[in-house]
């Protein structure tokens, strides 16, 4: 099994280091106070973006502001199922809605829990 010797979340933010056991935390002082600008320098770069999108607000906010600064936006949701039942039926039908009314391309992932309780889960979290 391959060990994951450092972790690094939100282009260096934050770094995880397995092997020290430590933890590096980095912040950077905003180049303006305008937090629109802020963003627009952020997205600047981006030609494309992919956001993971539940349909609550925080996803919302988050796909806003990606289709607000780069053209080219695509929304992923995932569906989890269970034999013949959507367990979070009520979040694709919310983002699925959202993003038909803002125009914005959707894609809906499946994943079969049982399957991946079953044959996957042990697995995956030894990754």
């Amino acid at each position: 099994m391959n060990k994951v010797g450092k972790l690094i979340v939100g282009e260096g933010t934050v770094q995880l280091d397995y092997a020290l056991g430590r933890v590096d935390v980095s912040l950077k002082e905003p180049v303006s106070d305008d937090l629109m600008q802020h963003f627009a320098d952020y997205f600047a770069d981006k030609q494309r973006i992919t956001v993971f999108f539940s349909g609550g607000l925080d996803s919302q906010f988050s796909l806003a502001l990606a289709q607000k600064f780069c053209k080219d936006v695509i929304a992923v949701t995932i569906q989890y199922n269970w034999q013949d039942d959507i367990v979070n039926a009520a979040d694709v039908m919310l983002a699925r809605a959202y993003c038909e009314k803002h125009q914005i391309p959707h894609v809906v992932e499946h994943i079969d829990l049982e399957d991946f309780l079953i044959n996957h889960l042990m697995d995956t979290a030894r990754k």
